[in-house]
């Protein structure tokens, strides 16, 4: 195998093992979501209206238009 072509597998690989953690996550939908919750982010800065996900005891997503599993 030359060398250019197992560099060019190797960084190809290397970049779908950093996205694929990312993708599935980005598939996840939380347990629980509390919509229009006010977020302070300690800056001081004002707070922002967001929806906050959990799953499990965990906060998963903040943002807007958090997805929310079924039950």
């Amino acid at each position: 195998m030359k060398r250019r072509t197992f560099v060019r597998s190797a960084a190809m690989a290397a970049t779908g093992t950093l996205l694929a953690p990312r993708a599935a996550h980005a598939r996840r939908r939380a347990d629980v979501v509390l919509r229009g919750a006010t977020v302070f982010d300690g800056t001081g800065a004002a707070g922002r209206e967001v929806d906050v996900g959990f799953t499990g005891d965990r906060i998963t997503d903040v943002g807007s238009n958090v997805a929310a599993g079924s039950i």
